[in-house]
């Protein structure tokens, strides 16, 4: 490559970082005719709320693009939503402008409540929208959010869709659904199954009552009294996992797995270390390029590798088979 189209190549791909950063809000630059260029724009924060009375539908669902929604299960029968809304302008008074036309959105069936804003309608950059909002405790939700943090708790059934954004949610009575990426996930205390599907985020997982399923690439997963069964496709993920009382299924590649007290396990890896420190039952394990350490196993193993270095303590079984070389 000349040295021309590589400085070429280096300013087209300058360029689109600069626009792909302005058009996700990440960089705070505001553009307008009326306005022009600048960088260092003051963020001014607009308030308004609404209370809804029951009888209420089955479900809620929240709506956003860009902002952070905190929806907490409270004693109360009635819904209360606060709405900021955050903008970014060199004037209160353009601000205050923005403002008024930037509407939240409450529909209403028989089936759900859908709360969302008129953001789309505004055709503006560098406003962000908040939902604050307090639901009767174990109502069910379900949360779009593109860019921003979700923290929920005290709820029914919760589905989370946070594609941009960290996902905090706690004290779920039934099932929980996160869908996100880039940001870190924390799930404390889940009454029935629960759901992960993470991209280049760190999930923690801790008292789920139900079983669990994860789908995560680049990142770690921190796992601990799981009671269901756990499955776990998790290329490229640090996995440690510790009080699972179900069975165990793992499958990783290029990352460590640490598994403590765990209950039937069944691991298929590549270039992936292995530590099992405590099975209840048996341990399957086939794996590449790289080791397994087993202590305290109180079953059956079987172990299927190639240049796979294989270490063995205070194993309780009727039988040890393992297939390895170099």
């Amino acid at each position: 490559m000349k040295t021309k189209e590589f400085i070429l190549l280096l300013l087209i791909i300058a360029v689109g970082v600069v626009f792909t950063h302005i058009y996700t809000e990440k960089w705070d630059v505001v553009f307008g005719w009326e306005e022009g260029w600048f960088w260092d724009a003051e963020e001014f924060s607009f308030e308004e709320s609404e209370i809804l009375e029951p009888p209420f539908p089955p479900e809620l669902q929240i709506i956003n693009d860009y902002g952070d929604i905190e929806i907490k299960g409270t004693e109360q029968e009635n819904i209360q939503i606060q709405f900021t809304k955050k903008i970014r302008r060199r004037k209160k008074e353009r601000a205050r402008e923005i403002a008024d036309g930037l509407d939240m959105v409450i529909e209403r069936d028989s089936r759900q409540i859908t709360l969302s804003n008129n953001r789309h309608d505004l055709r503006r950059t560098n406003l962000r929208t908040d939902f604050t909002i307090s639901v009767p405790a174990g109502m069910d939700v379900l949360v779009k959010n593109r860019y921003g943090q979700v923290t929920a708790s005290r709820l029914g059934e919760a589905e989370i869709i946070a594609r941009n954004g960290k996902v905090v949610v706690w004290d779920i009575t039934k099932k929980l659904i996160i869908w996100n990426s880039y940001e870190d996930v924390e799930a404390d205390n889940v009454g029935l199954d629960c759901q992960v599907d993470s991209r280049n985020s760190d999930v923690k997982l801790s008292r789920i009552k139900g079983n669990t399923l994860i789908d995560q690439r680049y990142g770690t997963l921190d796992l601990e009294d799981l009671e269901g069964n756990l499955y776990i496709d998790a290329p490229h993920s640090k996995i440690y996992a510790r009080g699972i009382a179900g069975s165990l299924e793992i499958e990783n590649s290029y990352e460590k797995i640490t598994l403590i007290d765990v209950g039937p396990t069944i691991i298929r890896g590549n270039n992936s270390p292995i530590t099992i420190d405590g099975a209840r039952e048996n341990v399957e394990i086939d794996d590449r390029y790289s080791q397994v350490r087993l202590e305290n196993i109180q079953g059956n193993v079987d172990i299927e590798g190639r240049d796979l270095n294989v270490y063995g303590k205070g194993i309780v079984a009727e039988r040890i088979t393992i297939s390895t070389s170099y």
